[in-house]
């Protein structure tokens, strides 16, 4: 499949779901849905939900602590529009090692997944169905700002989850 920075609606959802609901990326898919921006939040934010469980996240090599990789896949479309919102370009590796530390491009985020505060469970089926409420809101009051506010806003600490009982780690 050819992709192409700007894609039809219809066919950037197709990509989209196929994304999030396969465990591995496949070439150019990423960088699309990064590019199509403000066009991929919404079909995103639709994902978070899903009922499908595999990898989530980025597992340190380098660390033995408890790997909460196996979860929702929806997570991995909330950490796209965390990627989207944090940066105006996407260049590098997702996942750096600094010692045994993980580095994304996300600040706030180097393991990509989602807990509940003051907990390191694994989210369960209502928590995903609380998070793409969560997401839902948020998209609701910036969907008619300009995507540079968006980021700024975001920068400044207006971030989806920002007010809930979830965080990023």
């Amino acid at each position: 499949m050819l992709l192409s920075c700007s894609c039809r609606s219809q066919d950037l959802s197709k990509i989209i779901h196929e994304f999030t609901t396969r465990e591995n990326d496949f070439p150019g898919v990423l960088r699309l849905i990064y590019e199509n921006d403000t066009k991929s939040i919404p079909l995103l934010i639709d994902l978070i939900d899903i009922d499908k469980k595999g990898h989530i996240g980025f597992v340190n090599k380098f660390s033995s602590q408890l790997d909460l990789s196996t979860n929702y896949l929806g997570v991995n479309s909330a950490f796209m529009i965390e990627l989207i919102l944090s940066t105006k370009e996407l260049k590098g590796p997702l996942i750096e090692y600094e010692g045994t530390s993980i580095k994304t491009p996300v600040e706030g985020i180097s393991l990509g997944i989602i807990v509940k505060k003051n907990s390191s469970q694994s989210l369960s089926r209502d928590d995903m169905i609380e998070l793409k409420g969560i997401y839902n809101e948020w998209w609701e009051r910036k969907r008619n700002d300009s995507l540079e506010i968006i980021r700024s806003t975001w920068q400044s600490g207006d971030r989806p989850l920002a007010d809930s009982g979830f965080v990023w780690r």
